[in-house]
């Protein structure tokens, strides 16, 4: 996605609804489906992200199944 690409989908993005309702009203189906296209582009890439992060931070945070050890911790302060 190019400078151009991410401006217009910030853009979209960030307009209020007054904005927004009034770009949709004066788009062609051609805007529109571009507008459709760079929300898509912006979400996958986002998927891919956050599957990379994911990925990244598991090697070093395992995942804990046993809770044993808080819960003793956390007896003391309960009522």
């Amino acid at each position: 996605m190019n400078d151009w690409d991410k401006d217009n989908l910030m853009f979209i993005m960030k307009s209020d609804y007054q904005t927004f309702k009034a770009w949709m009203e004066q788009a062609t189906e051609e805007e529109i489906n571009y507008a459709l296209q760079l929300i898509a582009e912006f979400k996958k890439e986002q998927a891919i992200l956050s599957m990379s992060i994911k990925e990244r931070t598991g090697a070093h945070y395992p995942e804990v199944t046993d809770f044993t050890q808080a819960n003793q911790v956390l007896d003391k302060f309960r009522l």
